[in-house]
């Protein structure tokens, strides 16, 4: 029964690697008059659609090979015989760069996909819960009104910011945020989101410090999508802490520039750390890995780069590097 399904999940690829040399045996019977050289176009997409970048290249190359054969076999007479394989080099260039573009676009389509597919799981999730918190207020017994009329307001603001994410994260995609830059005390700015996450309903029992001593300095940059890139980090280090433990926030200037660090217990695995950063990826159990490839995304936007070390002993350290001076966006000076 597994062979059999090998069997048949192989079939499709090979039938479709098959086309591209049937298409060069009605090449030769065609004559050198008729060009058929658009049609090798249609296996190449398909493989590279459907079975990815690899495959795609393979039928690339398979296809310039096949028409060089078919232009021999057919009796094209060239004066020049460099010309014939320069022309089979152009063609194979422009299959090569059908299939990487094909490729990228499907990337960017899946990422999308991924990208709606999290927003509206996690927005009826949230939804989920307004209206239960509704149900309850709407109950006359309910002895702690006040409580779930706190939980009500913080579930409104968790919908507000999951729309204003995808909105952010929709334009970081096609290329389309605009920073807003501008001069920045290091040190506030840090003890703001201490104040807020130390809060969060994700922390729980855990601990949120700064490491001291955390150095003062004027940074340039968006505060808005810094503030994000940062409690983002923050929330991920809470959730991957155990109960009792400590999640330490620091910042320190390295030359030209800011090195924000977030450090949590625990160690993440090597050939997990590898691509951690990819959309699929994810040290969660469940598949929630755009979250750090949106960090990465926004990090790259602000003219930075985040990395992320781990080890049993030192536990994991995201690290997020930004220029002191961004000549990004719109800067104004505060």
């Amino acid at each position: 029964m597994e062979l059999w399904r090998i069997i048949r999940s192989a079939c499709k690829p090979l039938c479709g690697v098959l086309v591209i040399p049937l298409l060069g045996l009605l090449d030769v019977l065609s004559g050198a008059e008729l060009s058929f050289s658009i049609f090798y176009l249609a296996p190449i997409f398909w493989l590279t659609w459907g079975y990815g970048l690899t495959l795609g290249i393979f039928a690339s190359l398979l296809a310039a090979a096949v028409w060089l054969f078919a232009e021999i076999t057919a009796g094209h007479n060239y004066q020049l015989i460099w010309a014939l394989y320069w022309n089979m080099t152009v063609r194979l260039g422009f299959f090569l760069l059908v299939t990487i573009l094909l490729d990228k676009f499907k990337s960017n389509v899946e990422r999308s996909r991924l990208l709606e597919r999290l927003f509206f799981h996690d927005l009826l999730n949230l939804a989920g819960s307004l209206r239960g918190f509704i149900e309850l207020l709407q109950d006359g017994d309910l002895q702690d009104k006040q409580q779930v009329t706190k939980l009500l307001e913080e579930t409104t603001e968790h919908i507000i910011d999951e729309i204003e994410t995808q909105q952010i994260l929709s334009a970081a995609e096609n290329r389309k945020l605009t920073v807003n830059a501008e001069y920045l005390q290091v040190r506030p700015l840090l003890d703001t989101l201490l104040a807020i996450y130390r809060h969060h309903q994700c922390v729980g029992n855990r601990n949120l410090v700064l490491s001291e001593p955390v150095e003062d300095f004027l940074l340039q940059s968006d505060p808005a999508l810094l503030t994000r890139i940062l409690g983002n980090l923050i929330k991920n280090a809470l959730e991957a802490t155990p109960p009792a433990g400590t999640v330490r926030m620091a910042c320190k200037e390295v030359g030209d520039e800011a090195v924000f660090t977030v450090n949590n217990p625990g160690e993440i695995p090597e050939q997990v750390r590898k691509k951690i950063f990819r959309s699929r990826i994810s040290t969660k159990s469940r598949n929630r890995g755009l979250g750090l490839h949106s960090i990465q995304l926004l990090v790259d936007i602000l003219g930075g780069k985040v990395e992320v070390t781990s080890s049993a002993d030192e536990g994991t350290t995201f690290l997020v590097h930004l220029p002191k001076a961004n000549g990004q966006g719109n800067a104004t000076s505060a």
